[in-house]
């Protein structure tokens, strides 16, 4: 099990990184959480992998990396005058842990409703 969360947390960052390296930071960020949010809609063990419940040092490790990948796509975000300057990387761990507990729990296997709430965390986050 550990091995399969750590694999999902790295695939997490390896996303953010890609999304940090385009040259339109905003226009990144916005395909980055719309992938997310098919991605923790079609595997519901990417929202248990991205949660700090599960402490294994291996996790722990991986979930570092894909902060630090997060805060760089988000600081070229805010850097570039699109993103709020005060959008820290635990804003989006939160919004978007509490948005994939809700509809996890209501079982919706619909990625256009993942998206839909993918959407409102990224206007939140708009300057």
């Amino acid at each position: 099990m550990a091995a399969v969360a750590t694999q999902r947390v790295r695939w997490f960052e390896q996303e953010a990184r890609e999304a940090a390296a385009g040259d339109d930071p905003w226009s990144a960020f916005m395909r980055f959480m719309e992938r997310i949010a098919d991605a923790y809609c079609e595997d519901r063990g990417m929202v248990a992998s991205m949660s700090q419940a599960i402490e294994l040092d291996e996790l722990v490790e991986a979930r570092a990396g894909a902060h630090d990948a997060l805060r760089e796509l988000m600081e070229r975000a805010i850097a570039q005058g699109a993103m709020r300057a005060d959008a820290q990387p635990a804003d989006l761990k939160v919004l978007l842990s509490g948005i994939a507990r809700s509809l996890a729990a209501d079982q919706e296997r619909d990625p256009a409703v993942w998206r839909h709430y993918a959407r409102l965390v990224v206007d939140a986050l708009r300057a």
